[in-house]
C-alpha cells in the first residue's frame, strides 16, 4: 500500500475511534453504565412459539426496581423450581411489571376478589409489581404459548388466572385443586434467562367445596397463593409448616421457608 493509502487507512481508523469514543462519552453522560453500552452491540435473541420465530421483547424499564427488594431472615424449608445454567434460579425481572389478566368464566361467588387478594400477597412477599390488565377470554390450560397475538406479539403474554374443572383440564383430575407455572424464556440480549407468561388454573368444583367449609375464603386464597408461588419460581417442599407443601389444605399463611423463597424469587437481576 502506498503512503496515501496508509494515510487514508489511518484517517478512517481515527474517525472510527473518535466516533466510538464520542458515543461512549455520550452514553456515560446520560448516566448509562459500561454494561449498558456493551448491550448495544449484542444481537436480539429469538424465540420459537407455535413453530413461528419471534424477536424476544426488549425490557421497557430503566434498570430500576419497581418495588423495594424484600429482605427476610433466611429460614424454613424451600426449593426453587427453575434452576438456571449458572446455578441461580430463573426469576421474573424485578424492573418490569408482572402483568396479569383474569378469566372470570365459571368463577365462584367472590372469586375475583379472592384472586386479587392472593396476587397482592405474592407481590408483597416478592417485591415484584403485579399490574392488572383486565379480563380475558383466553382458553385455560396447563400449558400456553409465551407469545400470543391476542396480547400483541411485541411482548410476552401476561400471567393468566382463571377457573376450570377436571372435565376440561386433565391436570385437575383427582385431588388436584390447582395448577400453576411459568415459561423460561431468553433475555432480549445475551445469555440470560427469565420467567414469563405464567398461568394459574383452579378447579372450580374444589374451590366451591373449600368456600363452603370453615374459613373458606382464606383457604381458597391460600390455594391460589400456592399456585402463584409456582408461577414466580417456587417448588413443592416436604414440610407441612410451609404453604408450598403439596399435602397442605388448611394452612392459610406463608411459612418461614415460603417467605425466604419468595424474597429470593423477587431479587433477580434486571435486564435493562
Amino acid at each position: 500500500m502506498n503512503s496515501a493509502g496508509r494515510a487514508l487507512s489511518t484517517f478512517l481508523i481515527a474517525v472510527m475511534v473518535v466516533g466510538v469514543g464520542g458515543f461512549v462519552w455520550a452514553a456515560f453522560a446520560r448516566g448509562l453504565t459500561w454494561n449498558d453500552v456493551t448491550q448495544f452491540a449484542l444481537p436480539r435473541n429469538g424465540v420459537i412459539v407455535a413453530e413461528q420465530r419471534y424477536v424476544v421483547p426488549e425490557p421497557t424499564g430503566d434498570g430500576s426496581r419497581l418495588l423495594p427488594q424484600v429482605i427476610v431472615a433466611e429460614g424454613g424449608t424451600y426449593e426453587m423450581w427453575y434452576p438456571g445454567v449458572d446455578g441461580d434460579p430463573v426469576r421474573y425481572d424485578p424492573c418490569e411489571p408482572v402483568e396479569w389478566v383474569y378469566n372470570p368464566g365459571s368463577e365462584p361467588e367472590g372469586g375475583a376478589q379472592i384472586v386479587a387478594d392472593a396476587v397482592q400477597r405474592v407481590s408483597d412477599a416478592t417485591g415484584l409489581l403485579f399490574v392488572y390488565e383486565g379480563e380475558t377470554e383466553e382458553p385455560l390450560s396447563d400449558s400456553r404459548d409465551a407469545i400470543q397475538e391476542r396480547y400483541g406479539v411485541d411482548r410476552y403474554a401476561p400471567v393468566v388466572i382463571g377457573w376450570s374443572d377436571s372435565g376440561a383440564l386433565a391436570a385437575l383430575e383427582g385431588t388436584v385443586v390447582g395448577v400453576g407455572g411459568s415459561s423460561v424464556v431468553p433475555a432480549a440480549k445475551g445469555d440470560g434467562e427469565y420467567l414469563a407468561a405464567g398461568s394459574v388454573v383452579i378447579d372450580v368444583d374444589d374451590a366451591q367445596d373449600l368456600l363452603d367449609g370453615f374459613d373458606g375464603d382464606a383457604v381458597l386464597r391460600a390455594v391460589i397463593m400456592h399456585e402463584l408461588a409456582h408461577v414466580v419460581g417456587l417448588a413443592h417442599v416436604d414440610d407441612e409448616a410451609e404453604l408450598m407443601s403439596p399435602a397442605n389444605r388448611w394452612k392459610t399463611e406463608w411459612g418461614p421457608g415460603d417467605r425466604t423463597a419468595l424474597a429470593l424469587a423477587g431479587s433477580g437481576a434486571c435486564q435493562s
